[in-house]
C-alpha cells in the first residue's frame, strides 16, 4: 500500500490531495458513485495521509476472504 500511495501521490508532499483522489483506482472504478475525500479525511486536512488512505482502501476494495467458511 506504501508504494501504491507514493505512486498517487504525484507532487511527493506525504498526502493525497483533491486532485490526486480521483486518480486512485478504486476512485475510479466507483464512478460517480465513488464517496468524495472528505469522507476518509479524519483531520479534516483536505488531504489523505497514509493511515486515512489505508482506511479509504480497507473500505472500498472487495474483500478477499468474504465468503470463504466465515461462520454466519
Amino acid at each position: 500500500l506504501r508504494r501504491q500511495f507514493a505512486t498517487i501521490d504525484a507532487n511527493h508532499d506525504g498526502a493525497i490531495d483533491a486532485s490526486e483522489y480521483g486518480n486512485l483506482v478504486l476512485i475510479k472504478q466507483a464512478g460517480k458513485a465513488a464517496p468524495p475525500l472528505a469522507r476518509f479525511d479524519a483531520n479534516g486536512d483536505g488531504k489523505l495521509e497514509f493511515a486515512e488512505y489505508v482506511a479509504l482502501v480497507q473500505a472500498l476494495a472487495p474483500q478477499q476472504d468474504a465468503g470463504k467458511g466465515g461462520k454466519k
